[in-house]
């Protein structure tokens, strides 16, 4: 996934293992590879199950075993994707 080529840079990322999504803007990620690793920034952090906001932070690292994530792609500015 080359986000910049793409023009993909808003993402929902859900973690199937510890139940969370992670809502923010890639800054890097690896190439292909069993394990996948992405730097997200303005993070926001959701209960998967719920959807209840949990926190924010401001950049979050995660590496998982590629059957252990999917990534969701908008094409929403962060204005948009915040109902602003």
């Amino acid at each position: 996934m080359d986000s910049k080529d793409l023009g993909l840079e808003w993402i929902v990322l859900r973690d199937h293992r510890f139940g969370l999504a992670y809502k923010g803007w890639i800054q890097l990620d690896s190439d292909s590879g069993m394990s996948r690793e992405l730097l997200l920034n303005d993070v926001e952090v959701f209960d998967n199950a719920s959807g209840a906001r949990l926190y924010d932070v401001a950049r979050l690292y995660v590496s998982r075993d590629q059957h252990e994530i999917s990534v969701e792609i908008t094409s929403a500015t962060p204005e948009e994707a915040n109902g602003s």
